[in-house]
């Protein structure tokens, strides 16, 4: 379970409050990767405004209160991401830290290395490729297609 913990005014430090509850994965496909999270039941005094996503530590979105879901698009297969989420209170001198990150690979296959192996001299081309990397190493591969 993933927690968000406030920081800020004085009062606060001492009670912890928990800003966010349940950071998961709620799809994964090769053309998205969807999160989303629970807030808590209750923040106290403190009034949430919306939320601001990282990723790779970039600001990727500001969301409002209502929002708790995010959706990625246009990942590379099998590269890394490390989502991270921020709570935004009405009141500017309360912030909360980010959480702690989520780190995925993203679904799909990366082709390997294609490079052409012949010496020129003959009429045919020759190619070979490297093994592709697979985001999941349990999937079996059925096939190339050139």
């Amino acid at each position: 379970m993933l927690r968000l913990f406030l920081l800020g005014k004085k009062n606060y430090r001492k009670r912890k409050k928990h800003f966010i509850n349940n950071f998961y994965f709620s799809e994964r496909t090769n053309t998205h990767v969807k999160l989303e999270w629970r807030p808590a039941a209750s923040y106290g005094e403190v009034a949430v405004a919306g939320y601001k996503i990282y990723v790779n530590n970039r600001l990727a979105a500001n969301l409002t209160h209502d929002q708790l879901s995010y959706t990625l698009t246009n990942g590379i297969a099998c590269d890394i991401y490390t989502v991270h989420v921020q709570t935004i209170s009405i009141e500017k001198n309360i912030v909360s830290p980010m959480s702690r990150g989520i780190q995925f690979a993203w679904p799909g296959m990366k082709p390997g290395a294609f490079r052409r192996i012949d010496d020129g001299q003959t009429g045919s081309i020759i190619v070979a490729w490297e093994h592709p990397q697979l985001e999941d190493e349990m999937e079996k591969l059925i096939g190339y297609k050139v």
